[in-house]
């Protein structure tokens, strides 16, 4: 009997230990559908999990709060918040990148992609948006140190790099890509030049050494004329 007397208070502090309470409450997406919570619900309560830092659950008040409203700017940022905490960048960058499709002037979107790609080691296409950031805010600081590290980072640029640049920056960041464009045909343009002056005064080295070599000298000129001379004196007294 006195076996049996303690299975009430098993079960208590089951029912009370966190982890077995965590599993009871543990929401699934058909579960999340029955409650017709809306949106905005949803998502409060996928913050009150990613604060926790409990990121695949949060991920599920996401989706379904998506469900009902796919253009939920918040729920879109949150969820690709979510996934960067996992470590799945590029899945993260797609939500990144659909907020800024809503939005493209939202300043912690473009702060998380920045993360997210430099992060990934791609430095270039990082600090663009680093500096999309310090154009809205010139002193977030973190932006601008982040920019100056992945600045430190990255390799030195050379045409065969710069030019996939370009394809990126007209396709992310349509306010800059004349000036960007214009950089790099200029530099281009130099190049060309400085190319075609130094072929040209190859060319007018050769040309002249060429003239010197052929031109007779004042000297040949009278010992052929001396000659011409001797001869014809030799001519007439012939005759």
């Amino acid at each position: 009997m006195k076996k049996h007397a303690f299975a009430p208070l098993f079960f208590l502090v089951l029912l009370l230990h966190p982890t077995f309470s965590h599993a009871q409450t543990s929401e699934s997406p058909n579960s999340l559908s029955e409650q017709n919570l809306n949106s905005t619900e949803l998502l409060a309560r996928g913050d009150e999990l990613l604060d926790a830092e409990n990121y695949e659950e949060a991920i599920i008040y996401y989706d379904a709060a998506l469900k009902i409203d796919p253009f939920n700017v918040s729920a879109l940022f949150s969820k690709g918040l979510a996934l960067d905490n996992l470590g799945r960048l590029d899945e993260a960058i797609s939500y990144y990148d659909k907020v800024l499709a809503l939005d493209p002037n939202d300043v912690d979107t473009l702060y998380h992609k920045g993360f997210a790609l430099d992060s990934l080691g791609r430095f270039s296409e990082a600090i663009i948006y680093y500096d999309r950031v310090l154009a809205i805010n010139p002193n977030d600081t973190d932006a601008l140190n982040n920019k100056n590290i992945a600045a430190g980072k990255q390799p030195v640029s050379t045409i065969g790099n710069i030019l996939p640049s370009i394809s990126r920056i007209i396709n992310i960041q349509p306010d800059q890509t004349l000036l960007e464009i214009v950089g790099v045909f200029v530099s281009l343009l130099i190049i060309i030049i400085i190319i075609n002056l130094a072929k040209n005064k190859r060319k007018g080295k050769t040309a002249g050494k060429t003239l010197v070599q052929t031109q007779p000298s004042e000297k040949n000129q009278f010992e052929d004329k001396e000659k011409e001379e001797k001869s014809d004196d030799e001519t007439w007294k012939g005759i």
